[in-house]
């Protein structure tokens, strides 16, 4: 009779690391504290530049970042679990650097390429920038002047300078983080 002995204790590592990172949770995102300067929450600028709107068309970016890493992020999981089992990590030290890669992947996303912006959304940049209370009145005055061909310098359809959709403040990009722990309500 042949005996095969079998170390299981890799596998016992492994399950004591995940009940020891039981409820840790990994979430990429906006916390509920990121706002631009009038109080909008940063998170719902990118839901609505996710999925569009019913005046702006989606310029999707999380989920193509999702779909672009996925791979590459269970690679790092897996080299993770192992690091785990040889005692060189913990399972907290897995979720962070699976946080950064991912916050570093969607960033990516963020800066694009996209469609091109809008000559109306140009205009109002501008005129944004330049102090003007943006309200629909004046949205409908834009696209008329620039239906009309009135966008020359000084005109009100003239375009900004900053052409890159999603990062108009940069503050999809500056506030853009990960959090391992319980779940921000």
């Amino acid at each position: 009779m042949s005996r095969v002995s079998v170390d299981l204790s890799a596998i016992k590592q492994l399950k004591e690391a995940l009940a020891q990172a039981n409820g840790e949770k990994l979430q990429v995102g906006w916390l509920s504290s990121a706002n631009y300067t009038d109080d909008l929450p940063v998170a719902q600028v990118a839901f609505w530049q996710e999925f569009g709107t019913k005046s702006a068309k989606p310029r999707p970016f999380f989920r193509p970042a999702i779909a672009d890493n996925e791979a590459k992020w269970a690679t790092l999981v897996e080299s993770g679990a192992n690091a785990v089992i040889e005692g060189r990590a913990s399972m907290v030290d897995v979720f962070n650097g699976l946080g950064l890669m991912a916050q570093a992947d969607v960033m990516n996303a963020i800066t694009g390429p996209h469609e091109a912006l809008s000559p109306v959304t140009l205009a109002l940049r501008r005129l944004r920038n330049e102090g003007v209370e943006i309200n629909g009145t004046l949205v409908g005055a834009v696209a008329a002047a620039i239906a009309n061909g009135e966008t020359g310098t000084g005109q009100l359809g003239a375009p900004y300078g900053n052409t890159t959709p999603l990062k108009d403040s940069g503050m999809m990009i500056a506030t853009l983080t990960y959090n391992v722990g319980e779940p921000e309500e």
